[in-house]
């Protein structure tokens, strides 16, 4: 169960980092994830609490993680019926694939809705470490995938280890 952490302006850490991603993924927050809470995300919180019926603080506590989860759960269901996405493909559902796939710890290039090469590769290597044929077509199965490893990241509170920690790697979902 996620522990909701109480955030606020000048906190640094991993929780936060999570919570640039999932105001990401809300596209609430267009800078870089870089665990510090700034201006920016005081900002993308504050507009979020408002678009939320919440009392705008800034300040991130259980009510505001909750509601977080909830509207992120949400947006990731809202993929249109699956799509399979192939190489040379763009959109808004390779950026929900990309946020998806930063979020667990598998990507760390830039949220452009490009699917070239590097995301292929990125999709194999997600498909190889979760027993799935490695085609690097995301199907059904695969996105049933990713969207088990996302929710368990959001549920459990895994916290992610350092940037290039080779150990991200092993996050493995069983069906």
């Amino acid at each position: 169960m996620f522990n909701y952490p109480t955030l606020r302006l000048n906190d640094t850490g991993d929780d936060v980092k999570i919570l640039q991603q999932i105001l990401r993924i809300l596209n609430l927050y267009p800078a870089s994830i870089t665990g510090s809470f700034d201006s920016t995300t005081k900002n993308a919180v504050e507009n979020f609490q408002r678009a939320n019926g919440l009392i705008a603080t800034g300040i991130v506590n259980r009510e505001t993680w909750e509601a977080l989860i909830s509207a992120t759960t949400d947006k990731t269901r809202q993929i249109d019926n699956y799509p399979t996405i192939t190489l040379n493909e763009e959109g808004e559902d390779v950026k929900v694939l990309q946020q998806m796939l930063k979020t667990t710890l598998y990507y760390d290039g830039k949220i452009d809705g490009i699917y070239d090469e590097q995301m292929q590769n990125v999709v194999k290597t997600f498909q190889v470490n979760n027993d799935i044929i490695a085609t690097g077509i995301v199907d059904d199965y695969t996105w049933d995938t990713l969207l088990e490893a996302y929710s368990t990241l959001i549920d459990c509170n895994l916290t992610p280890g350092p940037d290039n920690d080779t150990d991200i790697y092993d996050i493995k979902i069983s069906k």
